[in-house]
Order: C-alpha cells, then structure tokens, then sequence
C-alpha cells in the first residue's frame, strides 16, 4: 500500500517473465505515413523521428486559400511550407534544403500546442499569377526533441473572400482527436461517417485555450465528400442535437434517436453520417472528438492532453497509447472527480481488465480519488522494439465516475496542457520535475491564476512566458538578478498551498501568450495543480464572476471550475461577486457536505442540482451564516440530483460562492458519505460540525 496524500493507492503490478508475442509491431496505429499526398478534409495519421521528417504534398488552388492544420498525438512536431522545396526544413540526412529563404511558412510552436498556417494565393503566385500546382510540406521534429512523434496532418481551403464557413469540410474518425483554431464568429464543419448505427455516439469538444466555441449536429446519408452537404447545422437552424454551454461541449446522440432522425439512410450501404459545425462565440482552441460507446475503436490517448469522460456504472472505457522511440516510460494519471474508477493497462490484451488477465496486465484500484501506474522502459515487461501501443482501460466500479486520463514519459520535457478550471493530480519522485503549459488565448480574461496544492510533500511552483524556460533557471525566480522578471515563483513551506496570481499591467501578464509551469520537488510528492483566468478582489474575483471575459457584474458565462473530491480548493471573491464551481455526483445512494472557510470577509454558499451558476435569487440550498459555512445534502432529499432514483447515474451539484459586502477569501471542500477522509492543507483551516456521537475524518502530510 503506498500512501499518495494520504490517500492509499493499491498497485498490484502483474509482471510478465517472457515477452512473446508482445513485441510491438513496426507500425501500430493504421495507415501511419511519412510521405504522401494530402487529400483535403481527410487527416493523415502520419510519424516522424529525429534526424527523419516526414513530407508531403497538398494540391494548391490560386482562387482559394489554403490551411493546413497539424495536431500532434504523441511527442513535439513543427510545421513548414514551400512552393519551391519538396523537402521543406530537410536536413543532410533528408537531402532536403535548410535554407530558410524556401520556406514561405513556419510554425514551430512548443509541445503538443497545435500548428497551423494559412496560405493566401498571391503569396504563392506572385504579380505574374503563376501559381504552383502542389505545395509541399514538411513534418519536422523538433530540434529539441529526442523522442519520436506521432501527428495527424489536415489540409483544407477557404475561400478568398469569405469567412472559414465556406472551408473544406473535414472527416473525423472514430477515437481519433483534432485539434482546431477559429476567431471569433467563424466556423468549421466536420463529418462523422457513425461505424455503428445500433450504437450511442459521444461528441467530445474541449477547450485548449481559452474561449468558447459551440457544437452543432445533424445527421444524414454519408457522403464520399463531405463538400457535398449544402447545409450544415446552426444555431437557428438544421442542429438536431447542440450545445452552446459556456466552455467545452459534450453530446450523447442515443443510437434510437439517430436512426429515426436518419429516416433509413443508416440501413443503405453507404450509411449516415453526423454533420457537425463547431462556432466560435469568441476566440478559441479546441480539440474534436467523435467516438461510440461500444469502443470497438479505442481512443487515442494523447500523450501529455488529459482526456475527460464520464461512465455509467460499471462501465468501461478504453485507449491506444503510443509509445515511441527512445520513450523513457510510461507514467499514467487516473483522476476521479466523481465515483471510484480503476485504471488497468497491457501491452498484448487489447481490452485490459476484461475477462482473464493477462501476464503482463497492470492494476491500479485505489479506493480513492488517484490511480498511477508506472512502467519503467527497459524493464523487463518493456517492448523489445519501438513505437508500440500501450491498451489502457478504465472501468468505473460500483457507480458512475467521472475521471481524466493522463498518459506522460516520467521525467520527460514535454508540457502537459493545462485547462481552465481543470484541476490535474500528479505524483514527483525526489529530484523530479514536471511541466505544464497554459494558453489564456482571449482578451479581457482578468486575472490568471496558478494554483499548487499538495497532497503530500512540498512541492513548489515557477511560471514562466519563456519557451525555452528549463529547470536550471528556475532559481532565479524568486529573485530577478537583473531588470524585469523573467519568472515568477511561489515557494510555500512544506503542506501549504502554492498560488501565483498575474493581474493585467504585471510585467509577466499576457493573454496571448502560452505560459510555462514547472512543478519540482525535492522528496516525493502529490499535489494537485490548477489554472484559471477570470477577475480579482478589488476589480473582480479571482475564480470567477464576471461574464465572457471576465470583468465582473454578469455571471451567465462566468468561468466554473471542478472540484475534486476531499481536496479543499483556495479561492477568493469580490464584493457582491460570486465564483462557481462544479462537483460531479456520481451516486444518488450517498449524501454529501459542502465546506466552506473563510479566510478573510464574509463569503455566502448556494448551491443548485439544476442551475449551472447558483446565486442569491436561484439557488436551491443557502448557507449565509457570518464566517464559516456548510450545506449537508442528504440523498433522501427530493431535490437531490433532481429526484433522480432511476438506477445510480449521478449527477452535477454546482455551487455558487458569493461575497458579502466585502472582498473574500476562502477555502472550498466536497466530502461524500459517512467515511469520507478530508485533506487538510497546511495554514488553511476547514469549516466543520458534527451531530453527536458522528465522525468526521482527515489526512494530513508530513513533507
């Protein structure tokens, strides 16, 4: 039993004594290219190492523009673009050019940030109008990278004088994420040929960077070419199934609903497929994700993106990781924001944790909110040869959960992306580090806040704007030697929570920019890490208020961040403001409790099964007592998850934290049931009471 913040974590690891039959294959994800030519609005999975890019050629249009999208999976990729070059950015090896002057377009943005670039003919053709027939590309490594990289590469068109609504249409395939940019008002469309039509579809979009754009959906017969469909869904008009919350979207299409809404196409032999228009209400990044229930295609797991799903009880889900070369592990984060999922993983069984085990199956069942598993490369369950995929499943036992997944190369230099109000939980042997990046993305955001709260040992955090920001300088950001600070750096003692806040006018603050988050320790820790952006005490709240944007007064777009269970969140308010928060309730048979501290001011506790943002005038529960406050939901309530009795699905509590009269600090914790243990983080008290003769437990880490 190890102990992770208190928090014990059962690893039974079930080693294999001989590797036969488990070697990996020379190419483990279909149709993986390292040349070729792009057909547009179909992605191609392609694969590059350092020392050998990958290169292809895309048709060029002189009445359009053309674009061309590059979401790495696994490692770090930049993009280049010639009409001249057919080996753009190629070196010695390659027998391509390194001379700069071919390369009409570059981008070459950090870790699993995508790049893109958009050509606009006359750049190509000149006053002559002699323009190329094809323009080539080149998938290049980094030149800091030392490990492999797996990407999908998609090429589209816009027309020259309108706006990304009239663009190639693209196909998604099953489990297979894109990543996509749209400014504000413009819009993309996608097309989903439904593998099964007898099975649930989920659509997945999630915000990378700041932002929020809305997902439309229709169905009909498939098309070879999705630029055949004239009309694609809109907000007032085509969209059978939407979502326009605030933030990322997620769409269940029921199988039932599908067919009938399909009128019979689904039964032809060409099938029906689902006609998506993602729109941007402001400036956004954002990741697409189609996949069915059944997983019969598992998905990607990308390396160093958390992935987020939600499952009914007793459900599975399932992933393909990619292990590449030169790859020093595998590191996998399991993190419960409701119910108690278990993580397994094999190399050979392609379901791991259905039926029989086999010999080199991994095991983590923590009762608990955090389930790691950790392979070592060169071990000697590691694959004889590289790239490899690495089967991952997730089940959640009992009741519905609600987890991410992340997948990492302990050690390793990639950045894991952060999300706004996104909280991730990770684990540092002695001496390690780890690195985030966060994009705020949109102007007028407010505050951004980082925020380290450790679980057990003493972990410390530094910030940077600076891509090439390594671990060795990190020393000199609690003090700048010389000028203006390149860095920023919160270095609490051991237990206490970690924040660094930039205002607008701070030397560090930026909205365009992607900062860069070390988290190092100098013993083992396991600390939660969050990023939010939204106003400050004094201009607004520092977890929210405010409308699109931040700035305070409206809350009906205000940002909302998840709670994760037993762990007490850090916050603050303005005056007559409110910052919200989400709690996912995977169980209607466990009564919960809402702790609310506070640490400065007065602040007030609403809470709501049914309103998204809880305040004074919409709240279900209120709790307005001066100082500390609590709300115990008993699950015999009849306003409980709605009054839902049906089977144990679950559902979303969301709290609302408003500040009296004056600015407001405070801590913010959920506990579930009877036995819940409650972490208590150093200097930060918690609110508590107790009927007589009842226990309330806590865990405490000794750094």
């Amino acid at each position: 039993c190890v102990l992770l913040s208190g928090v014990p974590l059962m690893r039974l690891l079930l080693l294999s004594t001989a590797l036969a039959g488990v070697a990996a294959q020379s190419s483990p994800f279909p149709s993986i290219n390292q040349t070729g030519t792009l057909e547009l609005g179909v992605p191609k999975l392609g694969f590059s190492e350092p020392g050998s890019p990958s290169f292809f050629t895309v048709p060029f249009n002189a009445s359009r523009q053309l674009q061309l999208y590059l979401t790495p999976l696994s490692g770090n990729v930049d993009l280049y673009v010639s009409a001249v070059d057919p080996k753009p950015k190629g070196d010695e090896w390659s027998g391509g050019s390194s001379d700069f002057s071919t390369h009409l377009y570059t981008s070459d943005k950090a870790g699993l940030e995508a790049d893109s670039v958009t050509i606009e003919a006359r750049a190509l053709c000149g006053d002559a109008g002699a323009c190329p027939e094809e323009v080539h590309v080149g998938v290049v490594s980094s030149p800091l990278a030392v490990a492999a990289a797996l990407f999908q590469l998609t090429a589209t068109q816009l027309d020259t004088d309108s706006s990304a609504s009239s663009g190639t249409a693209v196909t998604l395939s099953a489990g297979l994420p894109l990543d996509g940019s749209l400014a504000e008002t413009e819009e993309a469309h996608y097309m989903f040929v439904v593998p099964n039509a007898s099975d649930d579809t989920v659509l997945t979009l999630t915000v990378i960077t700041a932002g929020d754009p809305d997902l439309y959906v229709s169905v009909g017969p498939a098309l070879s070419d999705p630029a055949e469909q004239q009309v694609w869904p809109t907000a007032t008009s085509g969209a059978r199934w939407s979502g326009n919350a605030f933030g990322g979207e997620r769409l269940l299409v029921p199988a039932a609903e599908l067919r009938e809404e399909a009128a019979g196409s689904c039964e032809q032999p060409s099938g029906c497929a689902l006609f998506l228009s993602v729109v941007a209400y402001s400036q956004t990044g954002y990741e697409l994700l189609a996949e069915q229930k059944s997983a019969e295609h598992p998905t990607v797991l990308r390396a160093n993106r958390p992935a987020s799903k939600q499952l009914e009880a007793d459900g599975w889900a399932f992933f393909d990781y990619p292990v590449l070369a030169n790859a020093t592990g595998v590191l996998l984060t399991l993190t419960s924001l409701s119910g108690d999922a278990d993580l397994f993983a094999s190399w050979s069984q392609a379901r791991p944790g259905i039926g029989s085990l086999s010999d080199d199956t991994y095991m983590s069942q923590s009762t608990e909110a955090v389930d790691i598993i950790r392979i070592e490369a060169g071990g000697d369950d590691w694959p004889t040869s590289l790239p490899a995929k690495l089967h991952v499943g997730v089940q959640a036992y009992g009741a519905a959960a609600e987890f991410t997944l992340l997948g990492a190369e302990p050690g390793g230099t990639a950045a894991t992306v952060l999300s706004a109000g996104q909280p991730l939980v990770a684990e540092l042997r002695g001496g390690d580090w780890l690195w985030y990046s966060f994009t705020p993305a949109a102007e007028g955001v407010g505050a951004i806040t980082f925020t380290l709260t450790p679980l057990s040992g003493d972990p410390d955090l530094y910030i940077s704007q600076e891509p090439t920001f390594s671990a060795s300088e990190r020393w000199t950001c609690a003090e700048p030697l010389f000028g203006a600070p390149t860095c920023a750096a919160s270095l609490e003692a051991a237990g206490a929570t970690d924040q660094v806040v930039f205002l607008p006018g701070d030397p560090l603050y930026c909205t365009a920019c992607t900062y860069r988050v070390l988290v190092a320790a100098a013993t083992y820790t396991s600390f939660s890490i969050l990023a939010q952006v939204g106003s400050v005490p004094g201009g607004g709240s520092v977890l929210g208020g405010g409308g699109k944007g931040g700035g305070g007064g409206g809350t009906d777009d205000a940002p909302v961040t998840a709670l994760l269970p037993n762990i007490p969140t850090r916050g603050s308010v303005s005056a007559n403001e409110y910052s919200f928060y989400r709690v996912p309730v995977s169980s209607t048979n466990r009564s919960l409790t809402v702790r609310l501290t506070s640490l400065s001011g007065d602040p007030d506790l609403y809470a709501s099964f049914s309103e998204l943002r809880p305040t004074e005038h919409t709240a279900e529960f209120h709790s307005g007592e001066l100082g500390d406050d609590a709300l115990f939901l008993s699950h015999y309530d009849p306003r409980f998850c709605n009054g839902t009795r049906e089977g144990d699905a679950g559902c979303s509590l969301h709290l609302g934290v408003g500040g009296y009269m004056v600015n407001a600090s405070y801590s913010l914790a959920v506990s579930f049931g009877e036995e819940s243990k409650l972490s208590l983080i150093s200097g930060q008290p918690q609110e508590g009471s107790l009927e007589a003769h009842a226990w309330q437990y806590y865990t405490i880490a000794l750094g």
